[in-house]
């Protein structure tokens, strides 16, 4: 009798745990949300489509935002030595190389500068909170664009991120960079030869939901941590050169 009532107790608590477990597995479900309900998905440009025989490096970009007093005049003498033989058909613009985007982070000094015969959507140029990220081999990282301009081009190695509401920019790039996200891009591009990235395959990524509050609490903590891991860096940097400067000496 005992042993009957031990089988029919060991055989309940089986069915009760398979019962929890799908509770819980679809409430992790519903927890989770496609890229494609909390943001617009976008390729960026394809820049051989416009006429770029003139394409030079230039840091122009970077000194503007410093001197937070950027204009036209801010082109005058890139237009008077450069683009001299350019007529009034000509837009000038920069646009994101794969290098500048690193770490969650995008580098202006390594932007090219371009022109144009047409002017450029405006769907394909970045945007203050934006985010791109790369959509060729990895690491495929994605940054937040943290300038206010209409003249950047985002090229179609890179997609573009625009969050609805629901979501904070800087909180999804940092989950965007992730281990959880990155696995998950991993999986599309196995026993591809070439591993690129597809929009379709990237609206397809599944993202855990947060709250506003959570969100900027998760944001604010990894930045924080990205300004100690910056510092010290840094700091082994400076001790290393501290070292070798007393080496030489000896």
């Amino acid at each position: 009798m005992n042993e009957k009532r031990a089988n029919s107790e060991r055989t309940n608590n089986k069915i009760n745990k398979r019962i929890n477990n799908k509770k819980f597995n679809n409430e992790r479900i519903r927890n989770k949300v496609n890229l494609r309900d909390i943001a617009n998905i976008s390729s960026g440009l394809v820049l051989n489509r416009f006429d770029l025989s003139k394409s030079i490096k230039s840091n122009k970009f970077n000194e503007s935002i410093i001197s937070n007093n950027f204009n036209e005049s801010s082109f005058d003498d890139l237009n008077s030595s450069e683009f001299s033989d350019r007529n009034q058909n000509s837009f000038k613009y920069y646009y994101i190389p794969q290098k500048s985007v690193f770490d969650n982070n995008i580098d202006s000094n390594t932007f090219e500068t371009i022109v144009t015969n047409k002017k450029v959507e405006n769907k394909y140029l970045a945007h203050y909170k934006d985010i791109i990220i790369k959509l060729t081999p990895p690491p495929y990282n994605a940054a937040v664009v943290d300038f206010k301009r209409n003249d950047v081009i985002v090229p179609s190695n890179f997609a573009i991120i625009r969050v609805k509401d629901e979501f904070i920019s800087v909180f999804l790039a940092y989950v965007l960079n992730g281990p959880n996200v990155k696995k998950q891009l991993r999986r599309l591009v196995e026993g591809t030869n070439i591993p690129i990235i597809k929009i379709n395959n990237l609206k397809d990524i599944k993202i855990k939901k947060r709250s506003s509050y959570k969100q900027i609490e998760y944001a604010k903590l990894f930045y924080l941590l990205d300004i100690r891991k910056e510092l010290l860096l840094r700091k082994i940097e400076l001790e290393d050169k501290l070292k070798d400067n007393i080496l030489s000496k000896l």
